[in-house]
């Protein structure tokens, strides 16, 4: 019965013109690194979801015990995803390396802070806005098409300072919310902004008049 080989051997093609042979075919040493030191071209644009498809470039690990023998010395912003816990627990999460330790894509707040009334933007999504005004105030829900927020996208909003906060729009933008509440019920609430689809907007949480 035949057997595999997988250390694998190169195979040339003979280029007479130049009397060179040029490597077609082989097996990559999977055991080292791999730098690019020129330029490359795709012929076309790479998505995220390519990406996590294909594996390619993402570390992919069955359990966080194989993820910390294999990568010893992580650098910040290294990346990979985690199936399990080292008990067998599904984890099936994508995890970047932060200043010596492993955190998971969503387990923390982003913090902004306002101090005046705020017109959102879509360098937002996905944040959570302190307002610190010490009088009322009023965050606006952007239009389309400027507002270029994806459905789905929000962004979170605490009355951080003893000023009210209330969620206008601008022209033409349709807000929902329970009882068609627009402001923060009490200081420390927090309300978030959901992006749905064209001018239209739904708005959950703590909500009052």
């Amino acid at each position: 019965m035949a057997t595999i080989d997988n250390s694998g051997k190169l195979a040339y093609m003979y280029d007479d013109a130049t009397d060179t042979w040029h490597v077609v075919a082989g097996t990559a040493n999977t055991a080292i690194s791999y730098n690019w030191t020129g330029t490359n071209d795709f012929s076309g644009p790479v998505t995220v979801e390519d990406v996590f498809v294909s594996k390619a470039g993402l570390n992919n690990f069955q359990t966080t015990a194989i993820r910390d023998a294999v990568i010893t010395s992580p650098a910040n912003g290294t990346v990979c995803f985690v199936r399990q816990d080292n008990v067998g627990n599904p984890l099936n999460q994508i995890q970047y390396f932060n200043n010596g330790s492993w955190r998971t894509a969503r387990d923390n707040h982003s913090f902004i802070v306002k101090s005046t009334n705020y017109n959102v933007s879509s360098e937002d999504a996905g944040k959570t806005i302190l307002m610190s005004e010490s009088t009322a105030n009023t965050v606006t829900a952007p239009s389309d098409p400027t507002s270029n927020f994806t459905p789905g996208q929000s962004v979170k909003f605490v009355q951080y300072g003893a000023g009210k906060t209330s969620v206008a729009s601008e022209y033409g933008v349709i807000i929902n919310s329970k009882d068609t509440f627009r402001s923060i019920s009490k200081r420390y609430g927090l309300i978030e902004l959901i992006y749905v689809s064209e001018n239209n907007w739904l708005l959950v949480g703590d909500l009052a008049e």
